[in-house]
C-alpha cells in the first residue's frame, strides 16, 4: 500500500502542516527603569507576525486541506496553517487596569500620577480572546 494514506488518499493528495509563526509584542519605549517627565508619557510598542484589524468579527477557526491524510479543525490562536498571520488588537494595561484597546503601536499614556507605574501589553483576538501562552510584554518606570 505504498504511496496511499489510511484512508485510502495518495501521498499526493497530503499537505504536511505548516504552522505560522507566533506572534511578538515588545514595549520599545518607555524602557525598563527609566524615569520620564508626566503626566503624558508617550509608548511605543513593536508587533511582529500580527494583523492589527481591530475589535472586528473574524474566523478563530480554519478547516486546513487533510493533514496527513486527517480532516481537522485547528485552533487558530495558536497552530495557523495559512500564509498569514492572526489578528486582532493591543491591550494596554497600566499598573493592572485596562487604560486602552488599539491598533496603533504609538499611543500616549495620559495623565499618570508622579511614582512608578507598571505598563503591559498584550496581543488579542478580535473577540478579546489571548493566545495561549499570553503573548504580551510588560516594563516598570517612573513618573515624576
Amino acid at each position: 500500500m505504498s504511496g496511499m494514506t489510511s484512508e485510502g488518499d495518495t501521498d499526493s493528495d497530503v499537505v504536511p502542516a505548516t504552522l505560522y509563526p507566533r506572534p511578538t509584542i515588545a514595549i520599545l519605549s518607555p524602557t525598563e527603569g527609566l524615569t520620564v517627565t508626566g503626566p503624558d508619557v508617550p509608548l511605543q510598542i513593536d508587533v511582529q507576525k500580527f494583523n492589527l484589524t481591530g475589535k472586528t468579527p473574524s474566523a478563530r477557526w480554519v478547516a486546513p486541506p487533510k493533514l496527513w491524510g486527517l480532516s481537522l479543525l485547528i485552533p487558530t490562536a495558536d497552530a495557523h496553517t495559512l500564509d498569514t498571520p492572526p489578528l486582532g488588537y493591543i491591550a494596554v494595561r497600566v499598573d493592572g487596569v485596562l487604560s486602552a484597546e488599539t491598533i496603533d503601536v504609538t499611543t500616549t499614556l495620559v495623565g499618570l500620577t508622579p511614582g512608578q507605574h507598571v505598563v503591559e501589553v498584550e496581543l488579542l483576538y478580535p473577540d478579546s480572546d489571548g493566545f495561549y501562552p499570553e503573548v504580551l510584554d510588560d516594563v516598570t518606570f517612573t513618573v515624576q
